[in-house]
């Protein structure tokens, strides 16, 4: 256990000091605009949880109906065709963190509240490890095995069928080159293996459901874009001017969860910077010069909390020491996450790997 203490000497205890302590806080959590209860978002969070009793959720899938159906002449009795269904789970469990400080002379030393920084950091800290949690899962980094990291759920290698390299010549992340970079190109295939399921006859993945200006929904999916990746875009992109323009015309309400803050639209797909993708992996090592974007459609994340929370809302407690000397302040979720999967397949993600 360690207690920070400021004394006399320590460069922090000036006279003239700024009021406001300039710190790099997360307002809110990249993917937290894309969390819903309902199946039309990203990220679908399982109520059960928040009411009943119980550390795991059950989802199911039902396939779609492929038979042909009967026509005249033709019985139905010994033609019907039998629902497929599929499963998957999520489990949830416990973390918090705390930090500790003390309150006498400490305190009166400094000319800004220690016990409102010790807060503000509690709550960034969450917003950081909850898109942490996301990213691990969406970009399949496999590398991540400790759970408090994951969501308290294994993270899932892209299933085949599901990750793109961005190449015309290479299928795994090591061996990208410095031809290999991302391009618009690259979202066209992902898009299209989207909406027809490509040749290995997978299940379609589903758009989010976004709201239109003037009224309705229109179908959208998103991609989130490594820095390195949206840079690279932007210089080699003519399309990057009208690529953001779009945000403003085609009938997209920027104040939208899913367009806010976003880089642009692009064939139906709303693009979003995030810095939490992942590098790319051969087996379990890093493969540094490469990013995996990840194109996102409905139901791409399972998430549930446990009664009482939720993603915005921890529990917060502060607790006192040595006679009222000290101070220390925790904050407590119970919550977990993994990425949606059935039969062995992504429900919703494609991975795109680039140098």
């Amino acid at each position: 256990m360690a207690t920070k203490h400021y004394v006399v000497g320590d460069s922090e205890v000036q006279k003239l000091w700024s009021k406001r302590v300039q710190t790099e806080a997360l307002l809110n959590t990249q993917i937290g605009k894309f969390l819903g209860d309902d199946d039309k978002s990203l990220g679908c969070i399982e109520t059960s949880t928040t009411k009943e009793s119980g550390d795991r959720v059950t989802t199911t899938l039902r396939m779609r109906l492929t038979g042909a159906g009967v026509t005249e002449l033709q019985p139905l009795e010994g033609n019907e065709e039998a629902l497929v269904t599929y499963n998957d789970n999520v489990v949830i469990n416990e973390i918090g963190h705390a930090v500790r400080r003390h309150k006498g002379i400490s305190d009166q030393r400094i000319p800004w509240s220690v016990g409102m920084q010790n807060n503000d950091a509690l709550v960034d800290w969450w917003a950081e490890r909850l898109d942490k949690w996301a990213f691990n899962h969406l970009c399949g980094y496999v590398k991540e095995t400790d759970t408090r990291y994951t969501g308290f759920n294994a993270t899932i290698a892209p299933s085949t069928g599901r990750h793109i390299w961005c190449s015309t010549d290479h299928t795994t992340d090591a061996s990208l080159d410095s031809d290999d970079i991302f391009a618009l190109t690259h979202l066209d295939r992902a898009r299209e293996i989207a909406t027809t399921g490509s040749s290995s006859g997978h299940p379609r993945i589903r758009p989010i459901k976004a709201a239109m200006a003037g009224g309705g929904y229109g179908d959208m999916y998103v991609a989130f874009l490594h820095p390195t990746q949206v840079t690279q875009l932007r210089r080699s992109t003519s399309q990057w001017t009208d690529i953001q323009n779009s945000l403003l015309q085609g009938g997209y309400i920027k104040e939208n969860p899913i367009f806010n803050g976003a880089l642009g639209v692009y064939n139906k797909v709303v693009l979003h910077e995030s810095e939490f993708c992942t590098p790319g992996l051969d087996s379990l090592s890093d493969v540094s010069n490469t990013r995996r974007a990840v194109f996102c459609g409905a139901q791409a994340l399972t998430v549930a909390f446990g009664k009482g929370y939720s993603a915005s809302k921890g529990k917060i407690t502060e607790e006192t020491f040595d006679y009222d000397r000290e101070a220390g302040q925790s904050l407590l979720s119970v919550s977990g996450m993994k990425k949606t999967q059935f039969n062995s397949v992504d429900y919703g993600t494609i991975v795109l790997s680039s140098y």
